[in-house]
């Protein structure tokens, strides 16, 4: 499970242009990553209208998600890592890492250092600020039994495996997996074209 809060959603480009903003370059107004966030006031200054309608919001979208044996930790983060790094990429960090038996605080510093920017003076990605937060889904197990499980092949990495290649060269994966991004490309029309750049 994942989710980008970024504000080429529709529903969020919708609510965006209500209150008086734009979408330009994937950013709100041309400036902000994030749709949603703490701070930057000046997004919200339209007294017309309550805190959640505003350019940008910090009125959180809640999930109620059922924790399985299948789930091994959380990773929250800013877009300072997002920015960085993808889902994916970020998952097997933080997997890698339990598996060698790192604990989350360690984890957290290295992820920090891996999407900082060698040169500040450059701009760009690695620039931004980062906060990240690593929870441990310890589900009333020790702490060694999540190293074990992130030891094991993933179920993600179990499907790659299960990837077959057709006799005209075509790769298929035996088992069909949706992820968050596709079902929500599916849901969504496609962005009026003043949305993209």
């Amino acid at each position: 499970m994942w989710d980008d809060v970024r504000s080429l959603y529709q529903y969020m480009a919708k609510r965006i242009l209500a209150a008086g903003g734009w979408v330009e370059f994937n950013r709100v107004n041309g400036n902000l990553a994030l749709s949603r966030a703490l701070g930057d006031f000046v997004f919200k200054r339209n007294d017309s209208i309550p805190p959640e309608q505003q350019i940008v919001t910090a009125y959180p979208d809640v999930i109620t998600e059922n924790v399985t044996e299948d789930h091994e930790f959380v990773v929250l983060a800013c877009d300072g890592i997002w920015d960085v790094l993808s889902n994916q990429e970020v998952v097997d960090f933080v997997r890698e890492r339990l598996a060698e038996n790192r604990d989350p605080q360690t984890i957290c510093e290295e992820l920090l250092t891996r999407c900082l920017a060698p040169d500040s003076q450059m701009g760009g990605v690695g620039c931004d600020n980062m906060t990240v937060v690593i929870v441990g889904l310890l589900q009333k197990q020790s702490p060694e039994h999540l190293v074990s499980k992130c030891a094991r092949p993933s179920r993600a990495d179990q499907s790659k495996r299960n990837d077959v290649t057709t006799e005209d060269g075509v790769r298929q994966s035996a088992e069909k997996e949706k992820s968050p991004e596709s079902e929500l490309e599916e849901e969504d029309e496609a962005p009026p074209a003043e949305f993209t750049a």
